[in-house]
This record gives structure tokens, C-alpha cells and sequence, in this order.
């Protein structure tokens, strides 16, 4: 069975405001708890900054000011300070990890290989940095926060489309003062590409990586069944 055969849902919002989308991500949250339910969100975000877990408001915002031009607010995913800005691909994939046999490392693996490889398509090589994320040649493109809730993930991506990234100055980006970031239509290869577009071919390279994840796991599987008892135990 492949995961385009489950009960696999994607939808793309548009233009969003961050507290209807973290209430309505607590409500999908649930729904695919203990389920092999996938549903994933896309969207833009309304100006808004965010602060992660290790995110320090006196550390990560550089304009102390910034909360009279834009909202700043404290969110449980992982990571420090990140900007959203309406031009910005916003991807948010929830599943059970647990009922999928899927570590968090490997959830995060899956996501930066598919976001690479959508990049890739428009002729946009990037490569994963020390801080999570992906990078080009020219700067941090895409950004990833996640949180793991009961074996639920939540949060996500956020790929630089087409926004201004000069706005990024407010804030130390990943705990990095003047971090140097790209955007993909500053390649002509991805000239009017829509964040739609970007978002449902997004969603193929997602499923394309679970697929490849799925088939290992059953293929590991499939090869310790054929075992002797004993013998799966002491490799355990």
C-alpha cells in the first residue's frame, strides 16, 4: 500500500492569520492521532514573527519596536525567531509518527528531501546547513520548526517564494544577526511561479519520500518475520 492510497488530505489556504491556523492545526492535530490520517496545510501567512521554544524576545528580535508593525508570538515548535510575510510558502504536515514507525529524524529527513528536490525542479540547488533548513548559494531559502505532540507532528516549512526578505532584519533569523537569505523567484527558471503551484508539487516530492520510507520499513520488516524469534530479540 502506498500513502497515496491512505487517507492522505493537502489544501491550500492562502492568505492566513497564525492564530486561526494554530487553532485549526490543535483541531487536525487530534483528528490524525492514532490514525494513518496525513493531512497537510499550505498557506501564507498575514505579517507575523514567531518565536520558538529556544527563541529569546531579547536575544532574537534586533527592532525592539517591531511588536507596533508586527505581532510577535510565542509558539511551542522548535527553533528561535522566524519571520512570515504574505509571498511566503507556509507548509504544515501532520501525521502520527508513531503509528507510521517514523523517528523524528527521519520526519525531518523526509521534509528537507522533498523541499530540496521541489527546488531542484526549478533549477534551485540548495543543501541542508547546521541550523535546519535548507540553503543556496545565496542564502537561507527555506526554514523548518517542528513540534512533536503525543506522536503527532505539527508545524513545519517555510519557503521564501516571492516576499521581501529585507524585512527578515527585525529579527536574528535562527539566532544568526544579519543572516544572509534567497527566495525562489529570484531564479528566473521559477519566474510567476505561484505558491499554489510550488505547494501541490511540494506535496508529490512529500509523498514520493514517504513512499521510499514506507517501502524500507516493510521491507525490514518482511525480512525479520522470516527470522528466528531468538534471533529478532538479540538483534533487538
Amino acid at each position: 500500500m502506498s500513502y497515496t492510497d491512505l487517507n492522505f488530505k493537502s489544501e491550500f489556504k492562502g492568505l492566513s492569520d497564525y492564530q486561526d491556523i494554530s487553532a485549526q492545526q490543535l483541531g487536525q492535530a487530534d483528528a490524525v492521532r492514532g490514525t494513518k490520517d496525513i493531512h497537510v496545510m499550505g498557506l501564507e501567512f498575514h505579517p507575523v514573527i514567531t518565536l520558538g521554544v529556544r527563541g529569546n524576545r531579547d536575544h532574537d528580535i534586533a527592532q525592539p519596536d517591531i511588536d507596533s508593525k508586527i505581532p510577535v508570538v510565542q509558539t511551542d515548535r522548535g527553533g528561535q525567531a522566524t519571520m512570515h510575510v504574505p509571498g511566503q510558502l507556509v507548509i504544515y504536515p501532520m501525521m502520527d509518527l508513531k503509528t507510521y514507525a517514523i523517528g523524528v529524524r527521519d520526519f525531518v529527513c523526509i521534509v528537507t528531501k522533498a523541499t530540496s528536490a521541489v527546488l531542484k525542479k526549478y533549477g534551485i540547488e540548495s543543501i541542508s546547513g547546521e541550523a535546519p533548513g535548507l540553503y543556496t548559494a545565496a542564502g537561507k531559502i527555506a526554514f523548518l520548526g517542528i513540534r512533536l505532540d503525543r506522536g503527532v507532528v505539527r508545524h513545519g516549512l517555510a519557503i521564501n517564494v516571492c516576499n521581501d526578505v529585507s524585512i527578515f532584519s527585525a529579527i536574528r533569523s535562527c539566532g544568526v544577526s544579519a543572516a544572509t537569505l534567497d527566495k525562489v523567484q529570484s531564479y528566473e527558471s521559477a519566474s510567476g511561479l505561484s505558491l499554489e503551484s510550488l505547494f501541490n508539487d511540494w506535496i508529490i516530492e512529500f509523498q514520493r519520500e514517504l513512499d521510499l520510507v514506507q517501502r524500507a520499513i516493510n521491507e525490514i520488516c518482511s525480512l525479520q518475520s522470516a527470522k528466528d524469534p531468538l534471533t529478532i530479540v538479540a538483534n533487538h
